[in-house]
Parts: structure tokens; sequence; C-alpha cells
């Protein structure tokens, strides 16, 4: 039987810590972050810290490409100001 070393309890504390944040902030689908966490883990801290950091650059200009793209009728301001003050109804589980 293979040992478990070092990445491995990395990535499973990695994992761990995005349910139990994602928790806290009262999130019920922790399954992207937890992929984007053992995505970005690498076999230092550093490389790992720098993998994440391009990763979280890389998506925010995705979304703020795909925001300005998407404006119609509104300032970006505006657009911001609104998703920011509302909330997403959370979905209802049927017990």
């Amino acid at each position: 039987m293979r040992k478990i070393r070092m990445r491995n309890l990395k990535t499973a504390l990695s994992v761990f810590l995005c349910i139990v944040i994602l928790r806290f902030f009262n999130i019920n689908y922790p399954f992207y972050a937890c992929i984007a966490a053992v995505i970005c883990m690498q076999s230092s801290i550093f490389d790992s810290f720098t993998t994440g950091k391009n990763k979280a650059i890389t998506i925010g200009c995705i979304v703020f490409l795909g925001i300005m793209i998407n404006l119609t009728d509104t300032t970006p301001l505006i657009y911001s100001t609104t998703r920011l003050l509302r909330r997403t109804p959370k979905l209802k589980s049927s017990n």
C-alpha cells in the first residue's frame, strides 16, 4: 500500500478549509471552490500561492470583461451597486 504524502495532506486540508469557510459564510455549494483548491495545489507553498493568485487575476479579468460586454442600459457603477446590494434567494430543500 502506498504512503500518504504531504501533498495529499495539503490538498485534503485545503479542501476541508474551503468547506469550513464556505459553511461559515452560509454558502451551500462549495464544489467549485474545492476544485480550484485542488487545481492550485503545487509542490511548494510559494508555487501554490502564485498559481492561486494568477487564477484569481484571470477570473477577475474574465468577469470584468463579461460584465462590460453585457452592459446595455446601465453604467458600470449602477450595475455594480445593484449587484452588491441584491441578495440571491436561497434554494429551499425539500425534506
